[in-house]
């Protein structure tokens, strides 16, 4: 709108100075009139005094009766100012004066204005003059006569009045033909700068709404029509977008679409995560440094540049900003439109898997194989077990004063055997596969369950048991008996850790991401060099321990999409801190499945 304004008013000027150049025109055209009016009036009149002197000169007898006669004439005729000269022979018999240009009177002086038969007009000085001769009694009668023209000025006032209607009614005309047509396109370059800027936005839902019946109503009728078809196309657009966006973030290859000039084009997140890249918001320039470092990969793609083969493939060692190796699997497609498709194998993660998968089948064998012998085991040992509680009960009724040496024979034997039965158990819950129950849970309510269960083991160890519970804990999602077992594992590893009289208090918090319960203790702290190993499989300190309580609390975690850590001093005690995730619901199918991985 602005710029239709601008090109009103230049529209407004354009027109004033129209008139103007007219007005100046007309008042040329009036004064060329004047002229020759004033002109014609004033060969009129010279002709008039040449008769009505020639009629004197004839009947007058003397220069007097001449001269008074010629006086009278000259009133007659209007001609009495601007300058007169009569003359007979060289001899001036009436002369009248007044100021006149020095041109003139010079001419006067050195007599060079000659006869002629009319009046002329000099356009320089604007004066009208006549000079002419007449014979009287043998002798030359000279007239010269001289008068301003009084013609009107460029802007007079009798032009003004001539031409003032005509200009007023010009103007009122135009004034009135230039609101006629700001009016009639105003509303359409409205209409039209809202639909720019609407589709310059990206909405091609806008439709211009024009109520008008004009010469625009059929043509913004037909945008409004091709706005639809241009909005139907860009949501098949936009939809074809978000589902090759949606398939490249769900393809689990690294993909890069480079154009001709080996310029990044298009990418997926797989992508950035195998090369390493910081954010993908510098994709681009990071993969156009690691062409420039890595010359094998850069003549790979000349050489399928410049080969007739429509893919090629190769293994390559890439080196990553940051001193980063990635060993790759590396296909090359040629694409019709000219570019390529680049897709990645990261050759180190096949390996882990496939390594992984033979770990799983081995740990499925032994699974099974624990399973069937489990029960071998069980049987015979129970019976050694309480045959060796018997033979001790029988020996010291018998004998009271057994050999104290064959009493701590037999007590160790008792200890091993439990110690024995301890370690298969902890092995086969360990191997065996269990049923996933997830489930919503209140961390607060776990706590106060393992709470009643070590309750009395806290009392009979003169134990101070401390809470510190945070009611407005968020819940988490898990297998009850799986996070119980956890807590319960850890709680009573401190009480190990502690001696008589000592503290193990409990703490629950949680941050925006993660839900936190710490269990403190006050014992004798863990080494430095015993830490690094402590969720080591089958690491154990304890005489009795299997070293499997601590790892399997890990893997379940872990599991759990949740972390165990700890941190300690010697002499002055431990804290581990159980880390679990927010319970985001979008968590709940991948917990279940890493717990069902845990568990074969």
């Amino acid at each position: 709108m602005a710029y239709f304004i601008k090109r009103f008013w230049v529209l407004v000027l354009l027109t004033v100075l129209l008139l103007v150049i007219s007005a100046i025109f007309f008042n040329l055209t009036y004064r060329n009139m004047q002229k020759e009016m004033r002109l014609a009036q004033f060969n009129s009149q010279i002709i008039l005094l040449k008769n009505s002197l020639q009629y004197v000169a004839d009947s007058s007898t003397d220069r007097q009766t001449l001269k008074s006669r010629f006086a009278q004439i000259l009133n007659d005729l209007h001609l009495t100012s601007g300058i007169v000269i009569l003359k007979v022979q060289d001899q001036i018999i009436f002369k009248r004066v007044q100021n006149l240009p020095e041109s003139i009177l010079y001419r006067l002086k050195t007599d060079s204005i000659h006869a002629s038969s009319t009046g002329k007009l000099d356009e320089k000085s604007d004066i009208l003059w006549a000079a002419f001769e007449l014979p009287i009694s043998r002798q030359t009668l000279r007239v010269v006569i001289i008068q301003p023209a009084r013609l009107p000025g460029l802007f007079s006032t009798q032009a003004l009045k001539l031409f003032a209607p005509i200009l007023i009614n010009l103007t009122v005309l135009l004034g009135l033909m230039l609101f006629i047509v700001y009016y009639s396109f105003k509303k359409p370059i409205a209409s039209v700068r809202n639909l720019a800027e609407r589709l310059n936005a990206g909405d091609f839902k806008y439709r211009i709404d024009y109520d008008r019946k004009d010469e625009f109503t059929d043509t913004f009728m037909r945008l409004n029509q091709s706005l639809e078809r241009m909005g139907m196309i860009s949501e098949s657009y936009q939809k074809s977008v978000k589902n090759i966006e949606d398939m490249l973030e769900a393809l689990e290859e690294s993909l890069v679409i480079l154009d001709p000039d080996f310029k990044v084009a298009t990418f997926n997140p797989a992508a950035v995560r195998l090369l390493h890249c910081p954010s993908p918001h510098i994709f681009k320039e990071f993969f156009e440094n690691i062409l420039a470092e890595n010359m094998e990969f850069r003549q790979l793609l000349l050489r399928c540049k410049a080969l007739p083969e429509k893919s090629l493939s190769k293994q390559l060692l890439i080196w990553l900003p940051g001193n980063i190796e990635a060993n790759v699997d590396i296909t090359i497609q040629k694409l019709p439109e000219g570019g390529y498709l680049l897709l990645f194998k990261d050759l180190t993660r096949l390996r882990e898997l496939e390594s992984n998968l033979l770990r799983s089948m081995k740990y499925g064998l032994i699974a099974n194989l624990v399973s069937s012998v489990s029960h071998e085991i069980r049987n015979p040992l129970s019976a050694v077990g309480i045959h060796a509680e018997i033979l001790s009960n029988r020996l010291q009724k018998e004998y009271p004063d057994l050999d104290p040496k064959l009493k701590k024979s037999l007590n160790l034997i008792q200890n091993e055997i439990k110690r024995i039965h301890r370690i298969h158990t902890q092995f086969f819950n360990l191997a065996r596969k269990r049923e996933i129950k997830l489930t919503t849970l209140k961390p607060n309510a776990l706590v106060e369950d393992v709470m009643r269960l070590v309750q009395h083991l806290a009392l009979e160890q003169q134990i101070k048991l401390n809470l510190d519970l945070d009611d407005s804990l968020d819940f988490i999602y898990g297998d009850a008996d799986q996070v119980q077992q956890v807590l319960l594992n850890i709680v009573l590893n401190a009480f190990q850790a502690v001696e008589k009289g000592g503290e193990v208090s409990i703490k629950t918090a949680q941050d925006r991401q993660n839900i936190y319960i710490h269990v403190k203790d006050n014992g004798r702290g863990i080494a430095p060099e015993i830490g690094e190993r402590i969720f080591d499989l089958y690491f154990t300190t304890k005489e009795d321990g299997g070293g499997i309580g601590l790892a399997l609390c890990k893997k379940i975690m872990k599991a759990h999409e949740g972390d165990i850590t700890y941190r300690s001093k010697v002499g002055m005690g431990s804290i581990f801190t159980i880390i679990f995730p927010r319970g985001y619901r979008e968590r709940q199918e991948q917990i279940k499945t890493r717990l069902q991985q845990l568990h074969g």
